[in-house]
């Protein structure tokens, strides 16, 4: 897995005239900027990982993982030399919404609670130097990676020079759609384990889907894909959104929570014959 997604042009200007309002500063590389991005998710996860072993618990690195694209964004807006242009501020507004949204509510679920069930699972009985190396290599390193790759979308558009044109518009919509509908769910889901913690939630967006907070995050980085393709380096970067759906279905998010929830819950067997999975369902079963 390269960190060098998005693009490998180099930009290069006119000296700019001082006296000119419109005068603009060529950007540097979209490479570099993916390069820098790589540096940042690492001092991310290096801090992540160094909290988690003085709190002795890994489930904290999911609140520093929205948090490293806002790091990723803010470090990438920094660097390059024209960053005011409509793809950058509509990114950065996006990702700026989304990390805080998401960091702020995994770090409030998460207060007091022992660690998550699937992070021991995947350390096992490891002690020492064996639960160092899985730890660097399996969560923390692995994690640090994937981000990149992910965030090449936004680095590639903050990076870019585009304009406000239908694309955008038609990706940022597609983002804000997914935050809203991350934050609806996960408030609904909230309030009702306030009221049944031994229950399975089937009502609001439940009720048509089983995870609609995983279909807004797919939504969220489709939309900042679509908005990062109006170049051809942006376009190179649909591994992202590829990668995020795969991983939310497949991997760490939907069959993984599905098979442990199943165990443990009674009565989500027959509520997974009932709702769909991911794409919502108004018909009653």
């Amino acid at each position: 897995m390269a960190p060098s997604l998005g693009g490998v042009a180099l930009y290069f200007g006119e000296a700019p005239n001082l006296g000119s309002m419109n005068a603009t500063i060529a950007p540097h590389s979209v490479t570099a900027a993916l390069v820098l991005s790589l540096v940042v998710a690492s001092a991310v996860m290096a801090t992540a990982f160094l909290l988690g072993l003085a709190r002795g618990r890994v489930r904290d690195v999911d609140v520093f993982w929205p948090l490293g694209f806002l790091a990723i964004a803010g470090a990438t807006w920094l660097y390059q030399t024209r960053p005011y242009h409509a793809s950058a501020l509509t990114v950065l507004v996006i990702i700026l919404a989304w990390s805080l949204r998401l960091g702020g509510y995994l770090a409030w679920r998460s207060r007091g609670e022992p660690e998550d069930a699937r992070y021991a699972a995947l350390i096992g009985d490891r002690r020492g130097a064996a639960r160092i190396t899985r730890l660097i290599t399996v969560v923390y390193g692995l994690q640090g990676i994937i981000m990149v790759i992910v965030a090449s979308p936004l680095v590639v558009a903050i990076s870019e020079n585009t304009a406000f044109t239908p694309q955008l518009l038609i990706g940022a919509f597609l983002s804000v759609l997914g935050i809203g509908l991350e934050f609806l769910a996960d408030a609904q889901l909230a309030h009702f384990r306030k009221q049944n913690r031994q229950g399975v939630m089937q009502t609001g967006l439940w009720a048509h889907s089983r995870h609609p907070n995983y279909l807004g995050e797919i939504l969220v980085w489709w939309g900042l894909f679509f908005i990062a393709a109006s170049t051809w380096q942006g376009v190179l970067t649909i591994v992202s959104p590829i990668t995020m759906t795969w991983l939310l279905i497949k991997v760490s998010g939907k069959e993984l929570l599905e098979r442990h929830l199943i165990e443990v819950k009674s009565g989500y067997h027959d509520y997974v014959e009932r709702v769909p999975g991911l794409m919502p369902s108004w018909r009653r079963r």
